[in-house]
């Protein structure tokens, strides 16, 4: 059971990840976005039309004063995607698309449950039984429109690693993966192939348990001194 401070850190832990995000649109990028979707559940509640466009920039004036206009355009042409919607990448999803990123990927294979209340960043009693990711989809769209959401029910794994981050389509490549898993293996593998092929990835070295968030640091995984994570050869 996460005790209250257990739980701050892992909000903690998310919020961080989204700042290491954003901080880095101060640099300028250009992404290409390509609609297409395979095997994917797409989720988008709204059309963009319907969300004027002078209701998004009241929204985001202040992101907007805070990155400049190209650096917010930025941003807004950005594609993350966020494997494990716990409490750790839940929190980061919620960030991403508040702050104006417009195209999400979300993946987890779990569902909302009770307990998962206390630290989930949306998800409520309604949503128990439903997966994490059509929750969050959900709740997000309410916030922000626009926001293309993909809703990906499926585990990652070795043999879905090209599928769900785009290896293979160049114009499809993620600015960012964040890596919320709470799985070794399933962690590791994620960063193995995210460094092999070039992937830009924030992982979430864990916060269960912790009670101290101030003591997040944040680093190269190479700076890590404990864990077996951190030994492994990535």
């Amino acid at each position: 059971m996460s005790s209250p401070l257990s739980f701050m850190a892992g909000i903690s832990l998310g919020i961080t990840i989204t700042t290491c995000i954003l901080l880095n649109f101060h640099e300028q990028y250009k992404f290409i976005v390509d609609k297409k979707k395979k095997k994917i559940e797409t989720t988008t509640l709204c059309e963009p039309a319907k969300d004027c466009l002078e209701l998004q920039q009241e929204q985001f004036s202040r992101i907007e004063t805070y990155f400049g206009p190209e650096g917010f355009q930025n941003l807004r042409h950005a594609f993350v995607i966020v494997i494990g919607l716990g409490g750790v990448g839940s929190h980061a999803a919620q960030m991403l698309a508040r702050s104006g990123v417009k195209k999400l990927r979300l993946i987890d294979f779990d569902n909302v449950t009770l307990s998962s209340l206390n630290r989930h960043a949306v998800a409520t009693r309604e949503d128990v039984g439903t997966p994490k990711v059509v929750a969050t989809a959900k709740h997000l769209h309410k916030i922000v429109p626009s926001c293309e959401i993909e809703s990906v029910v499926e585990m990652f794994q070795e043999n879905t690693i090209a599928r769900h981050l785009n290896i293979d389509n160049q114009a499809e490549r993620p600015t960012y993966v964040i890596d919320a898993i709470d799985d070794v293996k399933t962690k590791s593998c994620l960063l193995a192939g995210a460094v092999q092929h070039g992937l830009r990835v924030i992982t979430a070295t864990g916060a269960g348990g912790k009670a101290d968030p101030t003591r997040i640091c944040i680093g190269s995984l190479t700076d890590a001194t404990q864990g077996k994570l951190y030994s492994m050869n990535i």
